[in-house]
């Protein structure tokens, strides 16, 4: 393609003996002023172009506003992303909460099973532990044992006394 200020004339004639092999043609760039179309569609054309144009210019006001609600709404969106990150993880947590208490569980069975029923009171409580089953096991009943100044042991002076009387 040749610029439109092109000298056709001059071209031609700096072909000089090849001018044979050569062949020139024109086409139509633009359709502005073809000459086909009435000047109404011409400048019906050119007003739609100038609406085009004044429609991609903005006024700053309302290019502050829409980017205000482009901010509004990527916020939005990063908000529900963030949402549902946070559920996600919840879930996560919740899944380890529930393996967490099984295994606990079932640890819990293996000790019963060794230690007894009552392992948790020996190990954190250890002798306290041990002094209170021997309470639970006391029935209560007190018996006095005798004490060495209550004590009368069978001397000869107290049988022969009671041989008197």
């Amino acid at each position: 393609p040749l610029g439109g200020d092109t000298r056709l004339l001059k071209l031609w004639s700096a072909w000089g003996d090849a001018q044979r092999d050569v062949r020139l043609s024109l086409r139509r760039v633009a359709d502005d002023d073809s000459g086909r179309g009435s000047p109404a569609s011409v400048s019906r054309r050119k007003k739609h172009y100038r609406q085009k144009q004044q429609s991609q210019t903005i006024h700053p006001r309302r290019l502050a506003q829409l980017s205000k609600s482009q901010n509004i709404e990527r916020l939005l969106k990063l908000i529900l992303v963030q949402g549902e990150t946070i559920q996600h993880q919840l879930k996560r947590l919740h899944d380890r909460d529930d393996q967490i208490d099984h295994l606990e569980e079932q640890k819990h069975r293996t000790r019963v099973g060794l230690l007894g029923s009552n392992y948790l009171l020996e190990t954190y409580l250890g002798d306290a532990c041990r002094e209170d089953e021997e309470k639970e096991n006391d029935s209560g009943v007190v018996t006095e044992q005798p004490s060495s100044e209550n004590t009368s042991t069978p001397t000869g002076e107290d049988t022969k006394e009671e041989d008197e009387n």
